[in-house]
């Protein structure tokens, strides 16, 4: 799941900006390639990064994850993609289209922008989160984070396979090959209309598991 995900899960579980701030920080990490460490910060920050790991955990295990990377990857291995690019693409894939749903939802889109915009006021705190030779960098990325905001392109799937192409580009197992980015995104698409369909749902779901 990815922190659009996230912050609509913890936003149904408690009321704290801070705690949906702490929900997306290891995404937010994740995005920047920084390691979080164990060294939580205090309070609501940290119940939502305990509620991120305990979100992800049943996220990945759910029928509605499983299904969707189990049928992308069979697809993407048979158009000719390679192994680790496909496994990859089904993973994040319906992640992101789930965050697009997510930010089509007024109300949703208000709370993921609500718990983003804690980033800055809480900088500070969060320095903990890395060794301390990164932590420049951390608080630069989070500054570029904090500014950028939600992204606003995931209800496309062909710009979700581009961005696909430059998430996966570093690592050579996963890298796409820019032939099959085009493919990707038409295989996105197919799948697209039934996670706009079952998206809410899913968090209605994974809320009330994690009560």
């Amino acid at each position: 799941m990815n922190l659009g995900g996230h912050i609509a899960v913890a936003a149904k579980l408690s009321e704290s900006p801070d705690v949906w701030l702490g929900a997306a920080l290891p995404d937010v990490g994740a995005m920047g390639r920084f390691n979080l460490l164990g060294d939580d910060p205090q309070g609501d920050i940290a119940d939502g990064i305990a509620l991120h790991h305990a979100t992800d955990d049943l996220f990945h295990g759910h029928d509605w994850f499983k299904g969707h990377q189990a049928n992308l990857f069979a697809a993407l291995t048979e158009a000719g993609v390679k192994r680790g690019a496909a496994k990859a693409v089904a993973h994040v894939g319906p992640e992101l289209l789930l965050d697009g749903e997510l930010l089509g939802n007024q109300a949703m889109k208000d709370q993921i922008n609500a718990g983003m915009a804690r980033l800055l006021p809480n900088i500070d705190s969060v320095e903990v989160l890395v060794q301390p030779q990164k932590r420049k960098d951390w608080r630069l990325h989070l500054g570029r984070v904090a500014r950028r905001g939600a992204p606003t392109f995931y209800d496309d799937p062909h710009q979700v396979a581009l961005s696909l192409e430059r998430i996966l580009s570093g690592r050579p197992r996963l890298a796409l090959d820019p032939r099959h980015v085009e493919l990707i995104g038409h295989l996105l698409a197919e799948v697209h209309p039934e996670i706009q369909e079952t998206g809410l749902a899913l968090v209605d779901d994974l809320a009330d598991s994690l009560r």
